[in-house]
């Protein structure tokens, strides 16, 4: 459907998303990224569509059927009146798109410290919003020969990369920053490994970033060893541990 030139999203930002990896037709974890889009949506206060998502995500899917994809899932309030308030009504807006993507790859990639801060106390840093202006900024910061940047929260504490969530392999096993320190997206992945018990939540702060072992994550690349500039190097043994638990729960939610 054509986006209304008066679509909150495309005007203030009023909306969510999510991006997923197909493979040979089959969209990944894909249950798991709808409860999310439903829990995004119920932050934001608005009832989302998900039977005309899943509609457009079908239609999508047909030319999917070889190969991977990266899919995205755009879902606004809808059209509004001028100012912030929404209307009483919303009549959400949903685009489903899909571009080619290739092989997940296990290349370290290497990240340096941004200075723009996830906001602790808001609620959209823990959602897919469609307001990334502050991640935008963030990767633009990066250093020459750097792939990513890692970003702490207002409160000093370690909140994520640019694109996903972060991992640290300390003496006493994996660990990622816990939700409740504010500024975290919850990541698919994430939560596909603190489920399947290889990774803990824990505090990680910017003094630990050289001193562990690193790793990121997203739904598209996976998990990918990580170091920050002067920092350790990843035992790729150890990520590899990780990649196989995301992929047999893939195969099992497939």
């Amino acid at each position: 459907m054509p986006i209304e030139a008066n679509d909150r999203g495309f005007l203030l930002g009023d909306g969510i998303f999510e991006t997923l990896r197909v493979e040979s037709g089959t969209p990944l974890l894909s249950e798991r990224h709808l409860r999310r889009l439903a829990r995004a949506a119920d932050v934001l206060g608005f009832i989302p569509p998900l039977e005309r998502v899943r509609e457009a995500v079908a239609e999508a899917l047909r030319p999917c059927s070889e190969g991977a994809h990266s899919m995205r899932i755009t879902v606004t309030r809808g059209p509004g009146p001028r100012g912030l308030l929404p209307p009483a009504e919303p009549v959400p807006t949903v685009l489903v798109t899909v571009a080619e993507a290739g092989p997940r790859s296990t290349r370290l990639v290497t990240a340096s410290l941004a200075s723009i801060r996830r906001n602790a106390a808001s609620p959209s840093t823990q959602i897919k919003s469609l307001g990334y202006l502050d991640n935008i900024l963030a990767r633009q910061q990066a250093e020459e020969g750097c792939d990513d940047v890692i970003m702490l929260n207002t409160d000093d504490f370690v909140a994520c990369t640019s694109i996903g969530n972060i991992f640290a392999l300390t003496p006493q096993g994996w660990v990622t920053p816990a939700v409740h320190l504010g500024g975290i997206l919850p990541g698919i992945v994430r939560e596909v490994l603190l489920e399947r018990g290889p990774v803990r939540e824990a505090e990680l702060t910017s003094d630990d970033l050289s001193q562990y072992p690193l790793a990121r994550s997203n739904s598209l690349m996976g998990v990918q060893p990580m170091r920050v500039v002067g920092g350790a190097v990843p035992d790729e043994t150890a990520v590899g541990r990780l990649t196989e638990v995301l992929e047999e729960v893939e195969r099992l939610e497939a």
